[in-house]
């Protein structure tokens, strides 16, 4: 046979039917046997085993769509190898995202659940207060005023928001400190990944809900000075988006301090420090050239907004 991985597969099963063994002990034992006598193997022409770069070709194979079968093929392997390395590389990737939280003992408790349930997205900019950019606005183009230009979230939106943002995370980490390092279960890491991805929306909901805090610091701090050229308001737009993203990551919502404050308080610190930086340069942009680099910033963070 070309392929020894799936007949061995198959034909452990004789010899663990006559021996009463499993036929995963069978398997394993001729694969000993293959391996510490390469002179008299059974199945010569079985491969070794999979590659670190062959697995994650598999995966990625595997999350497009490709057929399971077609994939054994290629690789001369049974389908359960294909699944078990797909999961395996699935498991990695899971475990290098830096999915940090900030924590409280309430997220381990039986109610957690209830106590902290799924947050509706659309609340964020619902029911806030008038927007805090006022003429503000007016000095951006057009294309950015649906973003900038809201009202400041509903405070107790924001506070559910966080709270979950920071609950998923927390199960996140859980499940995947839990996870077999060799053998992961795809429930575990399906739970683990609709954890990730719901972060990721209340994430992007976070940052988009608050983009008119920032322009509005930004504004502030530009009032009577000489930096008025709108390259240089452009330029703290994109690094107060910046900011905006690092706080949502960082505040501890455990705290009484509204996520305004402390958002406002980071953004006057950090534009200060940029004021002093002796690097930094005042250019005149176009309308497209502000959009594209406030634009860009927010894309970083996985938040796309208007064309």
């Amino acid at each position: 046979a070309r392929h020894g991985g799936p007949l061995l597969a198959r034909r452990g099963g004789l010899p663990a039917a006559g021996s009463g063994r499993a036929v995963e002990t069978v398997r394993l034992m001729l694969e000993h046997h293959d391996r510490d006598h390469p002179e008299n193997a059974i199945f010569p022409a079985r491969p070794g085993p999979l590659t670190a770069r062959q697995k994650d070709v598999i995966a990625r194979a595997l999350a497009k769509g490709v057929p399971v079968q077609k994939i054994a093929d290629r690789f001369g392997r049974t389908r359960s190898t294909i699944y078990r390395a797909g999961r395996e590389r699935r498991a990695a990737h899971l475990r290098r995202i830096s999915a940090t939280a900030v924590t409280s003992e309430a997220f381990d408790r039986d109610d957690a659940e209830q106590r902290f349930g799924p947050v509706d997205n659309t609340s964020l900019v619902s029911g806030g207060a008038t927007s805090p950019v006022g003429d503000a606005i007016g000095k951006l183009p057009v294309s950015l005023h649906a973003d900038y230009g809201g009202a400041t979230p509903d405070p107790a939106a924001v506070s559910a928001a966080l709270s979950r943002f920071n609950f998923v995370k927390h199960r996140a980490q859980r499940l995947g400190e839990a996870l077999d390092r060799y053998e992961p279960r795809a429930k575990e890491l399906q739970s683990i990944e609709r954890h990730l991805e719901e972060a990721a929306g209340l994430r992007r909901a976070m940052i988009a809900a608050n983009l008119p805090i920032v322009l509005a610091v930004a504004t502030t701090h530009l009032v009577g000075s000489a930096e008025s050229a709108s390259g240089q308001l452009a330029g703290l737009l994109a690094l107060g988006n910046d900011v905006l993203a690092d706080a949502v990551d960082r505040f501890d919502w455990t705290q009484r301090q509204p996520f305004e404050a402390y958002l406002r308080w980071r953004l006057m610190r950090t534009f200060a420090a940029h004021r002093e930086d002796p690097k930094r340069a005042q250019r005149r942009l176009d309308d497209d050239a502000v959009t594209k680099l406030v634009q860009a910033s927010l894309a970083r963070h996985g938040v796309e907004r208007g064309a």
